[in-house]
């Protein structure tokens, strides 16, 4: 069960994710949505206002940890891999081997222009190497 409060003194909202525990919750930067990671290696994107459910996908590896951004999902699961997901669609849209924290991906800070295409993660595997994640379409 997640609770979603509102601090400006408005009503909170509870939001039932899925019957296993939520290990992990973010979200959105307007504070409209918010996405929980199962242990049922699932997950789920909420209404952060109703409560209702998006949409929801599986996720190939236990996530503990998701982050969301302008159209975009971040989690890093037990595996360790940092995966994209398309906040619209949850579709794939790549992953990166290492144990970048998803709040760290999203950082504008930490992105570099390489060329004409968008970066979107800058951080380092777990064996310290520096890798950039970029987004081709």
């Amino acid at each position: 069960m997640l609770e979603v409060f509102d601090l400006t003194g408005g009503p909170s909202v509870r939001i039932k994710s899925a019957d296993e525990p939520v290990i992990g919750v973010g979200l959105s930067p307007d504070g409209a949505r918010v996405a929980a990671c199962c242990m049922d290696q699932t997950v789920r994107l909420h209404d952060a206002r109703t409560g209702a459910l998006l949409r929801s996908w599986p996720h190939p590896s236990l996530a503990f940890a998701v982050a969301l951004g302008d159209g975009i999902v971040i989690t890093r699961s037990e595996d360790p891999v940092t995966r994209f997901f398309d906040l619209e669609t949850g579709e794939d849209l790549g992953e990166v081997a290492g144990t970048t924290a998803p709040e760290d991906a999203l950082r504008l800070a930490l992105w570099d222009a390489l060329s004409d295409g968008p970066v979107v993660a800058r951080g380092r595997t777990e064996k310290d190497h520096l890798y950039v994640l970029k987004l081709h379409t």
